[in-house]
């Protein structure tokens, strides 16, 4: 989600993915309890680089409760861009 927008967020992510889900299908699965997130690390792989692995901290509500979560992310260089590949992305809540 980026600034409350989860239409924002499924636009960066791979072509692949698009094809499998559509904007509004990807907006009611959409965690919109993420309150701020933080990149604590970047791993580039390949050279030049074609794929990152990132590691995000969330800080999430849940029932009034915050949580502080970290979760592994991994994007793709794709038509002239970095996008992110749900497929391979783990969610706070599935780690």
């Amino acid at each position: 989600m980026v600034d409350g927008n989860c239409a924002a967020l499924y636009d960066m992510t791979t072509a692949a993915f698009r094809q499998t889900m559509s904007r509004k299908e990807f907006s009611t699965l959409c965690n919109k309890n993420i309150e701020s997130f933080e990149i604590a690390d970047i791993g580039l792989v390949g050279e030049p680089p074609k794929e990152a692995d990132v590691t995000v901290r969330y800080r999430m509500t849940f029932r009034s409760f915050p949580f502080d979560l970290e979760a592994k992310q991994y994007w793709v260089w794709e038509s002239g861009g970095w996008f992110l590949d749900p497929v391979r992305t783990a969610t706070p809540m599935s780690q």
